[in-house]
């Protein structure tokens, strides 16, 4: 009988928040002015038949500036001893986080941006470390269950399908009768014919409704760490929301599962595509 190996995991997560004056990504050129909420990195650390990867999670738009989270993967390798090429990093996508370069589009100076962003950008990669050492540390034996459960009513594609075709982008469900009828009008119909061929409903392309959930368990069944992945654009807090630096909705998600279980939660995003949270208005408040 091939003798089996034991599971070992760990979690760990630093704050990375930046510093307020850090311009935004994500919906268009906006300086941040305070922090509703702090960013974090979370890592979970596994080990088995004396291999150990790691998985990276980012309270981000994305890892780091032109595609160089080979430096995460380097800090997390220095500070856990995992090799590099075993480690797996992902941001959630938030548009509520951090750019990673001055522009002069932004309102304010770009020297005065890249003051900020620099030593923040720089600073990453060790945070994340930190992380990842601290679950290295606290690793013990561990077993995973794994499901899935429907999410339905939380998101929605933002393209409509029309019979002439695929309709482009829609910001918020309320102005879809509007837009698709000025598609229909660009498209050579008159604003009657129009009027009496949009058709109505919610933009209805294609999502993925399961949130997948693997938890990570002691031998009493004690959570010890727990992994969400959910297909959806992180962009509950779009403008004209607070300009205040958030997590978004899948931190509060990690937050929300951490108080109930006492576990780190790792927040992954899924193949979110078009896909974006429902909303009814544009009111942009935060909950």
């Amino acid at each position: 009988m091939a003798k089996t190996s034991q599971l070992m995991v760990g979690t760990g997560k630093v704050r990375i928040t930046p510093p307020v004056g850090i311009p935004f990504t994500g919906h268009g050129y906006r300086i941040s002015e305070g922090i509703h909420d702090d960013l974090w990195a979370r890592v979970m650390v596994l080990e088995s038949g004396g291999r150990k990867v790691a998985i990276v999670s980012l309270d981000l738009f994305w890892p780091m500036p032109g595609g160089d989270y080979v430096k995460i993967r380097s800090a997390v390798e220095a500070a856990a001893g995992i090799d590099a090429a075993n480690v797996m990093v992902s941001a959630t996508h938030s548009h509520q986080g951090p750019a990673f370069w001055a522009s002069a589009n932004m309102p304010s100076p770009m020297k005065r941006q890249r003051q900020i962003i620099d030593p923040w950008v720089a600073a990453l990669p060790a945070m994340v470390g930190e992380a990842a050492a601290a679950a290295a540390a606290n690793a013990g034996p561990a077993r995973l269950t794994f499901s899935t459960t429907p999410m339905t009513g939380i998101s929605y594609n933002r393209r409509k399908s029309v019979p002439e075709g695929v309709f482009p982008l829609i910001g918020n469900t309320p102005e879809m009768p509007a837009a698709v009828r000025a598609q229909y009008v660009r498209w050579g119909m008159t604003p009657d014919e129009a009027e009496a061929h949009a058709p109505l409903g919610v933009p209805d392309g294609p999502i993925d409704p399961d949130m997948g959930v693997i938890t990570v368990e002691d031998a009493d069944g004690k959570p010890l760490g727990v992994l969400v992945n959910f297909g959806c654009h992180a962009v509950a807090c779009s403008p004209p929301a607070p300009l205040l630096i958030s997590a978004g909705f899948p931190g509060y998600c990690s937050g929300l599962v951490e108080q109930a279980t006492g576990a780190i939660c790792l927040y992954t995003q899924g193949c979110c595509g078009d896909v974006r949270p429902y909303r009814s208005s544009a009111k942009g408040v935060f909950a």
